[in-house]
């Protein structure tokens, strides 16, 4: 049996059906190499959710269920939660529906999982990627660059790996997790996170410190991951509240208390020596510097996502800002080291015939989408 049979794939989605058919498409391809169980937690209206199922019978060859998610602001995170009732297998992950975890990232973190009990959570590298026409012969073209830095948690005190996790932070929501400690998890964040704008603010960064309180987190020198820069919202406009800007305007000191109040009962509880004034201060420290840290912004990409999100606001005809994104990926290669080639001269080099199958997806599915 596969060892990649013993985890199941959550793949969140809402109104939008471009990419289901292309994530699908990718696994199919490997169906004779991994063999996860694939969940669609589908909150989509009656009408795009029948265009989901549809789309979901023509993969009967993959170990597909499809969850239909009911009622109104039902957000990523409440459709993962809800999914996750449904998990059985001994491990599990989340993926985009515009996105990728790789056959071979799949592979390598339950490996890894399933031979070291010390560590909850496993992933590795990851890169972003998008696709846009050549200007010469107007056939599309695949662009990936690395993203996110490469950093396992891995001290023996929750309280030191909270505060790894706090001081490096790499996003855990899309790593493979023991589904014990990935439920527990999402119990933590539907409990503690009592409005949509909390659920939006910390859940993705509640989840990382949670699950590094939980036990340690390995970052796997694999091809692990594509994400998809600025997809296709199918006419959504999601305005996702950012902690920088609650920072800004003075609001994150209240909306933060019971984000911190549930990391520090956890920290409590798994390590029970510390006093909950010892606890606090680690959370409270930790999280302020977490604030101070991090790239510098990329000025150019700001510019541009911001005068488009003004436009929208202003119901500006969609091609102004269709412009603006077009603008942006004429010059994203060059601005911020976009590649067409294949990880030749890199650490995943072992990984070129992986990415070649991703473009050969991807690629192929931009251009039935034009048809």
């Amino acid at each position: 049996m596969s060892i990649s049979s013993d985890v199941t794939i959550i793949i969140p989605v809402h109104n939008r059906i471009l990419f289901l058919p292309q994530i699908l498409e990718y696994y199919r391809y490997f169906k004779d190499r991994i063999k996860p169980r694939i969940i669609v937690a589908d909150s989509s209206s009656p009408e795009n959710l029948n265009q989901n199922g549809d789309v979901i019978k023509k993969f009967n060859d993959v170990n597909v269920a499809h969850i239909p998610i009911q009622g109104t602001n039902r957000t990523l995170f409440h459709k993962i939660a809800e999914a996750l009732d449904s998990v059985e297998t001994e491990f599990c992950v989340c993926c985009a529906d515009d996105d990728f975890i790789t056959a071979s990232g799949l592979e390598k973190a339950v490996e890894f999982l399933k031979n070291n009990k010390d560590f909850v959570a496993a992933h590795g590298n990851y890169i972003s990627f998008y696709t846009k026409s050549s200007f010469s012969n107007n056939h599309e073209e695949f662009y990936w660059q690395p993203i996110y830095s490469d950093h396992s948690i891995k001290a023996n005190l929750p309280s030191e790996r909270l505060t790894d996790q706090f001081l490096n932070y790499k996003q855990t929501l899309y790593a493979v997790h023991r589904t014990g400690v990935l439920k527990n998890i999402y119990r933590e964040i539907m409990a503690n996170l009592d409005t949509e704008v909390k659920v939006l603010l910390f859940s993705e960064l509640l989840s990382a410190m949670l699950v590094s309180i939980a036990g340690k987190i390995k970052d796997l020198d694999v091809f692990y991951s594509a994400r998809r820069e600025h997809a296709t919202y199918q006419g959504q406009h999601i305005k996702w509240p950012l902690i920088r800007d609650y920072a800004k305007d003075g609001r994150l000191e209240g909306e933060s208390v019971e984000f911190k109040e549930c990391i520090v009962m956890s920290l409590l509880e798994a390590q029970p020596g510390l006093s909950q004034r010892e606890a606090g201060i680690i959370v409270n420290e930790g999280f302020n510097a977490s604030l101070k840290i991090g790239l510098p912004p990329d000025r150019f990409r700001h510019l541009v996502l911001n005068t488009s999100n003004f436009l929208k606001d202003k119901n500006a005809p969609p091609w102004t800002y269709n412009m603006l994104k077009k603008i942006y990926r004429t010059f994203v290669p060059v601005k911020r080291g976009g590649k067409a080639g294949d990880f030749s001269g890199t650490d995943l080099a072992q990984y070129n015939d992986d990415l070649q199958t991703l473009k050969d997806v991807v690629l192929n599915h931009t251009r039935r989408q034009k048809q």
